[in-house]
């Protein structure tokens, strides 16, 4: 079993007919990438990853269509026995979350960006210099909200994201870590005086540290006050291939191994049932506890990894779960990983390499963080990912950011060196330490564009 922080302060909050929290078992979740309109694209990603074991769905709503779209995914799986429990992601549109109180069995909404009343009260908030909704109007917002939910009886998570809430943190300058928290916790309370306790709570970052950071913060919080939510765990943009899961890994083993954990959602730039794989493979590391099948010791400030697994999500969950155990492992200069069962040899190679990297033991290449996608995101995330890994790999110390929309993606960026975010018809804006310098290239033309700044820069030191 994995070791077990206080469970049973540990609300139940029934999704659907998933209960999680309290005394059940880690859930595991995932997202739909496709564009929530195409119902048969959006089925076929539900499908595929109830077939590997998720427990949740959640899909973008982020218009009408979408809202009607998701009510016809929702009958059709139910219509082919599929009754797992759907999640309506929404951003921004509190009436839109009205309208899916009725339809999804758990809404996803975002404290940085979601409970402004309409357009004119917004204005007039911002004219008096305040970078976040006044809790009077966040309770006249949020009430409807939570009268529609109770009556339908659908959760809400509290979906906090670091790279949502860079623009609000201006004025108080605060830790992102404390950033989140402070801002979960004025929702919690007010929620709370309006009677709905059916609540759960996420803070995500794509750095592995600050997440566990903050969930860490959330959980000290929520045992002090009382409000002992489920919580749902992650990194946020981690990318995509071996250093997308070594960055979750990072993120997720150390809160598994705590017992600081509910929900995980693996955030890939990949197909659904592939974050499913690897969550689950997590899972089992953690539950080996002092019976694993890998070894682990360090000397002479190496580490060496001696894995007997042929998968290689196993493989990096089991390295990455060596690498936690160790207490002396801020001395690591070197690490070493054997895995003679692999048929992939560059993956082992690889996951040393991101391991050290995200880690930060050692620079080894150009750090990438990506959106994993979704039906906000208008080009192929995944093809574009790999075009610029491929092309841009060979830059230690550069940080290069890939998002798929404008929701988080100016605070994602906001700490790397280089980032673009997909406009339309696969063009990207091009950003530059936070600042727009093209708008509107294909992927090939901001390679191009980024490459020409290194190499001017690197021949100007």
């Amino acid at each position: 079993m994995l070791p077990q922080h206080d469970r049973r302060n540990s609300r139940e909050v029934f999704i659907g007919n998933v209960p999680m929290g309290g005394n059940n078992p880690v859930r595991l979740q995932t997202m739909t990438k496709t564009d929530t309109r195409d119902v048969q694209a959006t089925l076929k990603q539900c499908r595929q990853a109830l077939d590997a074991g998720a427990d949740y769905i959640r899909i973008s709503v982020p218009d009408v269509a979408s809202v009607k779209a998701f009510e016809k995914i929702k009958n059709k799986l139910a219509g082919d026995g599929y009754r797992s429990p759907l999640i309506a992601d929404i951003h921004y549109r509190h009436d839109l979350a009205i309208m899916m109180a009725g339809i999804a069995d758990k809404l996803r909404i975002n404290p940085a960006n979601f409970g402004w009343p309409p357009e004119s009260k917004k204005k007039q908030a911002k004219k008096s210099g305040k970078s976040e909704i006044p809790p009077g109007l966040l309770a006249e917002t949020l009430a409807p909200l939570a009268e529609a939910c109770k009556k339908h009886g659908t959760a809400i998570r509290l979906g906090g994201n670091a790279g949502s809430v860079e623009h609000t943190n201006t004025l108080t300058k605060t830790r992102s870590a404390e950033f989140l928290v402070n801002q979960a916790v004025k929702y919690l309370d007010i929620l709370e005086e309006l009677g709905f306790y059916d609540l759960v709570v996420s803070l995500k970052n794509s750095n592995p540290a600050e997440t566990t950071e903050a969930t860490r913060l959330m959980h000290q919080r929520m045992q002090q006050t009382g409000q002992h939510y489920p919580l749902h765990i992650g990194v946020t943009e981690s990318g995509l291939g071996v250093s997308g899961r070594v960055s979750s890994a990072l993120g997720i083993i150390p809160l598994l191994r705590e017992g600081i954990a509910d929900t995980i959602r693996v955030s890939l730039t990949e197909e659904p049932e592939k974050e499913i794989h690897f969550a689950q493979k997590l899972l089992d590391v953690c539950r080996q506890n002092g019976d694993n099948v890998f070894e682990a010791t360090c000397r002479d400030n190496m580490l060496y990894i001696i894995s007997r697994t042929s998968d290689p999500d196993t493989l990096i969950a089991e390295a990455v779960q060596g690498f936690l155990t160790l207490p002396e492992r801020n001395a690591i200069q070197h690490i070493t990983i054997e895995a003679p069962g692999m048929a992939n040899q560059q993956v082992v190679k690889e996951t040393a390499a991101q391991i050290m990297q995200q880690a930060d033991i050692k620079e080894v290449g150009t750090r990438f963080i990506s959106c994993p996608a979704c039906a906000r995101t208008s080009t192929d995330m995944e093809k574009l990912c790999r075009l610029f890994r491929k092309e841009l790999a060979d830059y230690p110390g550069i940080h290069i950011a890939i998002m798929g929309c404008m929701v988080n993606g100016p605070g994602e960026m906001a700490g790397a060196d280089y980032g673009v975010i997909a406009t339309s018809n696969d063009k990207v804006n091009v950003y530059a330490e936070g600042v727009c310098i093209k708008r509107n290239i294909c992927g090939k033309e901001a390679i191009s564009l980024i490459r020409e700044i290194l190499i001017e820069d690197d021949s100007g030191r």
